[in-house]
């Protein structure tokens, strides 16, 4: 698949903040694909996002598979983990996955823009 735009990827399974950040982020200049779960990021890691935004409590899974998986691949692709998990432990042990950014929710937009463009 072509784009025209920046290629961001959004797994998040959230129905309402999925749709709300596609529509803001697609706004902002990004080609945008949005799925609801792990398996589904996964499958769309060979399109090579320039961005990935990842929920860490997925319905399939966690969000450090998907990410885990980024990093095995070796793509370029920023890494920008979107979560409302404030588990310091759970935080901590992030950091062996090496994401760009971390966003809480509720979404800061500002903040994860500059996040997605850093």
């Amino acid at each position: 698949m072509s784009h025209s735009h920046p290629l961001l990827l959004i797994v998040e399974d959230d129905y309402w903040t999925r749709y709300i950040l596609v529509r803001i982020l697609r706004h902002q200049g990004w080609d945008v694909v949005a799925v609801g779960t792990v398996a589904e990021g996964i499958g769309l890691l060979a399109e090579e996002p320039d961005c990935v935004v990842v929920d860490l409590q997925l319905a399939d899974g966690m969000g450090e598979s998907l990410i885990g998986r980024i990093r095995e691949a070796r793509l370029v692709s920023r890494v920008v983990v979107c979560t409302a998990v404030r588990d310091s432990g759970r935080l901590e042990g992030l950091r062996d996955f090496t994401p760009d950014a971390v966003i809480y929710k509720p979404v800061d937009m500002r903040q994860l823009l500059e996040a997605c463009h850093a």
